[in-house]
């Protein structure tokens, strides 16, 4: 058992994405939930890759990782149903009024790397990630509007989100 660094937690996770929707699919139930909560699991590793923390057995970790933010998606989505809260209503964001010039440097700096990195996507495949991300349009909305497959949508989605983790992981 050797530690690695994290700096290839990402390229693990783009080695494995299928693997990983696979898992989380199955275990929430929905491929569309399953993908946010994997985009997710990449931001969480782009985090430890960025503290410069070593993991031991990167792979156990990443998928640790994802069956932990499961947990915590299916109890999310557990109490909004029960309560019918808002998302917004419990995002956790930093009030831009309290944080730091420095930390909003830093902010304003990776949003301008990760539009880089989205203007940098084929013209669909970005339209398609817009369209889910952005605009939180579902699969479904995306197909008819653009007139493709489900299954379209879901490979310009994948297709989008390995380009955008092994851009921004080379960034880190």
């Amino acid at each position: 058992m050797t530690t690695r660094k994290p700096g290839r937690l990402i390229a693990l996770l783009v080695e494995h994405y299928d693997e990983l929707i696979a898992m989380l699919s199955r275990r929430l139930g929905n491929a569309e939930v399953a993908a946010d909560v994997a985009q997710d699991v990449a931001v969480k590793l782009m985090g430890v890759q960025a503290s410069n923390q070593d993991v031991w057995q990167p792979k156990h970790y990443i998928f640790r990782v994802a069956r932990n933010m499961a947990v915590d998606r299916q109890r999310y989505d557990s109490l909004r149903e029960r309560r019918r809260l808002p998302l917004e209503a419990s995002a956790d964001v930093e009030d831009e009024a309290t944080a730091t010039p420095e930390h909003l440097l830093a902010d304003r700096e990776r949003l301008r790397q990760v539009l880089a990195v989205i203007e940098d996507l084929p013209p669909r495949c970005r339209q398609v990630f817009v369209m889910r991300r952005l605009q939180d349009m579902d699969q479904a909305e995306i197909a008819r509007s653009l007139g493709i497959s489900r299954n379209m949508v879901e490979k310009h989605m994948r297709t989008a989100m390995m380009h955008i983790l092994q851009r921004l992981g080379r960034l880190e």
